[in-house]
């Protein structure tokens, strides 16, 4: 999976077992807290659902770890949704169902873009004189 990454974007096999091994020391750590605490009492109904969640996606979180370029959160969808709240929360509301299709377009036109690391004016320059197609309208 990692072949065509180079070195330095990966984790050293003997450090992430050493990350590995700590992360279940921590985890069987948990569970001997959680088997000496009473079933109702403070902080067990939340320690018990983390335990569990911890064990279940552990490839998950030791994904940034195993690969440098993994992003450490998956924030980027709330990122996206930032702007959209912002404009609603200012204005109060979205006036009709076009303003808001045409809002999303545009800012997802924007984002697309910025993502892709290309330059927002020559891109918007080029949807103006029709040299630049929108994906949805391929």
């Amino acid at each position: 999976m990692n072949d065509y990454k180079n070195q330095t974007e990966i984790c050293v096999p003997d450090k992430l077992l050493e990350f590995e091994y700590t992360y279940d020391k921590l985890l069987s750590e948990g569970d001997a807290a959680l088997d000496d605490m009473p079933p109702k009492s403070f902080g067990y109904e939340e320690l018990r659902p983390v335990l569990k969640r911890l064990k279940n996606y552990k490839d998950a979180y030791m994904l940034f770890i195993r690969d440098y370029t993994a992003p450490f959160t998956n924030n980027q969808a709330k990122r996206d949704l930032r702007h959209c709240k912002t404009k609603q929360k200012i204005s109060g509301c979205f006036r009709s169902w076009d303003g808001v299709a045409c809002y999303a377009k545009i800012h997802s036109f924007l984002s697309t873009t910025s993502k892709r690391k290309e330059d927002l004016h020559t891109s918007v320059k080029g949807l103006f004189k029709a040299k630049f197609i929108l994906p949805a309208e391929q």
